[in-house]
């Protein structure tokens, strides 16, 4: 027998103001637009805190369709102003009668008088066309005491360990969020000495909001056995698997689960801020097979294999002590290499979650080949703080590591050279040897911790090794970044703002980008390259390539792009007022948002 969390919803604290008048009262006419004017009822709310009211509804149309009520001060909506979240109770189609009532929560943020433009409507096209559909209301909101507030504060840290728990050791489809709470927790409560309320208090509804009940029930453990195929081949092949239990968490197959690095990330904002929490990947890498431990119940098993692949999705209803057998089967949709452009990650350190102890190599090999990951670059560093002081990773000296390069994939050993305090970080690859110090500056290391020499001569010393230098976070402290560029020591420039980007190319510099994972901080291949190379593919011929511009960077769609039939890297010489036929393309393995081309800071066009 084993115990599984079972999630269920939370209660929310309601304060009943309903009395005879409603708040609002809405009429549909037989043409089904929708009217609301204000009602009697009073306007009066507490900070913090849900309040109902009643909502009249008068139905001359008949419909069925649901009410809905929207406010450009909700705290969903973009923009300034947003102070107040509200529900309609029940969420339900309206009933088709001729009249008939729904229950309108409101919560506030702010104390004080505050107004809002609530807008009702019974889906698109019923809004009045007179903007009768809008009511003004102005409400007065009762702050709360500091008793009430110290309670909230106490509560918040109760949420903070919950979920802190939850991310570390249970991943679902929530744990986005989740995560985005435990880091305002730390942020708005806790690293602050007089935490600012209004803020608090949106995060502390935020937080129970995803509070959960989670009571336990027994049930006999099932038992998953699953193969990942490539179906082209019908060989075994490495991949990311998720499987999601019937009680919605996502679980670890038995072969590398206790691995952290396979297992486990940080969550960057709180290990920055001198909190140590990590968060569980809610997928697992298997190496042609898994076993995996599941709840009875309807679970989805899900196989993930870079970018070029589809998703391939299963679904099983497992009986309780059932061992269930599943075969998955992945075909790519997409050649890349074949059409010259060969992925890569400019920015691996092949090391453990902690940084400073190097990862077993033969584990880069499964994930870069489960990544679809054609190019591993792995860099060593020099870190030295109060606690820490290390050279890693140094599987092997500069140049491809042995065992993990064949036609189809490679890892390369490389560097990146650091300052902290000044110069920034540059990533150096394709060099023959290590170039030292490593680091400078603190991150250097006794007896001196000279900011000496500068990058520059990393730069320079990796370009007489036949290497090529990045950019690889940012601008630098001292803003040495645009300094390289315009001396053109800059090869590329990764994790850049867009617009810095765009300011280089304001400036006329046709400065190539790329991108990597800074692995261990994320997950190795998380964000690509891909760099149009010559074929037979070579690392030398990808550097080469990443070097000339013929990139582009994603963290999943792939992009194609001409210019009057000129590729990407090329440059385009033509009259003021020439035509440009411009041709973009996007293909992914998930549902495209918006394709947008955009020029000087423009939008061209959208799709």
């Amino acid at each position: 027998m084993k115990t599984w969390l079972n999630f269920g919803a939370a209660l929310a604290l309601v304060c009943s103001a309903a009395g005879a008048e409603p708040l609002v009262r809405v009429s549909i006419s037989p043409e089904s637009r929708v009217k609301a004017e204000a009602g009697g009822a009073a306007r009066e709310l507490r900070q913090g805190e849900w309040v109902e009211f009643g909502v009249e509804i008068e139905n001359a149309a008949g419909i069925t369709a649901p009410l809905s009520v929207d406010s450009a001060q909700f705290l969903t909506q973009p923009g300034e102003g947003r102070w107040l979240r509200a529900e309609l109770v029940p969420d339900a189609p309206l009933s088709g009668k001729e009249t008939e009532s729904r229950k309108l929560r409101l919560w506030s943020r702010d104390a004080g008088v505050r107004s809002a433009v609530l807008n009702f409507n019974a889906g698109q096209g019923t809004q009045d066309l007179g903007f009768r559909s809008d009511v003004l209301l102005s409400f007065k909101s009762a702050a709360i005491s500091d008793a009430e507030f110290a309670a909230r504060r106490s509560q918040a840290g109760r949420w903070f360990e919950k979920f802190r728990g939850l991310l570390m050791t249970a991943p679902s489809e929530q744990q986005d969020a989740i995560m985005a709470a435990c880091i305002d927790a730390h942020t708005k409560w806790f690293a602050v000495e007089k935490p600012d309320i209004a803020a608090a208090l949106d995060f502390a509804e935020r937080m129970r909001a995803l509070d959960a009940a989670a009571p336990v029930r027994q049930a006999e453990t099932c038992v998953l056995k699953g193969r990942v195929l490539d179906e082209q081949t019908g060989l075994p092949t490495p991949a990311r698997v998720w499987v999601k239990g019937s009680d919605g968490i996502f679980r670890h197959a038995r072969g590398f689960a206790d691995n952290a690095t396979l297992s486990n990330k940080p969550v960057l904002p709180l290990v920055f801020a001198g909190v140590g929490v990590s968060y569980a990947l809610p997928f697992f890498y298997a190496d042609g097979e898994f076993t995996v431990d599941v709840p009875p119940g309807r679970t989805e098993v899900i196989l993930e294999r870079g970018f070029e692949h589809p998703l391939v999705r299963e679904t099983v209803d497992v009986q309780p002590g059932e061992a269930r057998k599943v075969t998955l089967r992945s075909r790519r949709f997409l050649d890349m290499k074949k059409l010259g452009w060969v992925s890569g990650d400019t920015h691996i350190h092949w090391a453990k979650n902690h940084w400073s102890e190097d990862e077993d190599i033969a584990l880069l090999k499964l994930v870069q080949r489960a990544e679809d990951l054609r190019v591993a670059n792995n860099l060593t560093l020099k870190h030295h703080t109060g606690p820490q002081n290390f050279t890693a990773p140094a599987q092997f000296p500069m140049g491809p590591i042995p065992g993990l390069c064949d036609a189809e994939y490679h890892a390369q050993m490389a560097e990146e050279y650091r300052n902290e305090e000044f110069y920034g970080h540059i990533i150096l690859l394709n060099i023959k040897r290590l170039i030292e110090p490593i680091s400078t500056g603190f991150m250097g290391g006794p007896p001196h911790f000279w900011d000496w020499p500068p990058n520059t001569h990393a730069i320079r010393e990796a370009r007489a090794q036949g290497g090529i230098s990045i950019e690889a976070h940012g601008l630098g402290a001292n803003n040495d970044a645009p300094v390289n560029v315009a001396q053109g020591l800059s090869d590329s420039i990764d994790q850049l703002a867009p617009d810095d980007y765009y300011r280089f190319l304001d400036c006329g510099f046709h400065l190539p980008i790329s991108n990597g994972s800074d692995h261990p901080a994320r997950v190795a291949g998380c964000c690509r390259v891909y760099v149009k190379t010559e074929l037979p593919f070579s690392y030398q011929r990808w550097c080469d390539g990443l070097k000339a511009g013929r990139t582009f960077t994603t963290s999943g769609p792939l992009l194609f792009l001409s210019v009057n039939g000129k590729d990407i890297g090329d440059v385009l010489d033509v009259a003021p007022g020439t035509p440009l036929k411009i041709i973009a393309r996007a293909v992914s393995r998930h549902p495209l948002g918006v394709l947008q081309i955009i020029s000087n800071g423009r939008l061209l066009g959208e799709k």
